[in-house]
């Protein structure tokens, strides 16, 4: 059973990471993208 629980970290730290980083770079993507649009004065559509 030892020798599973370092891939079970590995596992956990995969997880962990991509729930971080997810929502990160997809907020950023819709900061960017309402940066652009005030940039144009434009209303981007909800």
């Amino acid at each position: 059973m030892k020798n599973h629980d370092w891939m079970l970290g590995i596992l956990i730290l995969m997880v962990v990471s991509a729930g971080l980083i997810i929502p990160i770079t997809y907020n950023y993507d819709l900061y960017n993208q309402d940066k652009q649009f005030k940039k144009e004065g434009l209303r981007p559509s909800e």
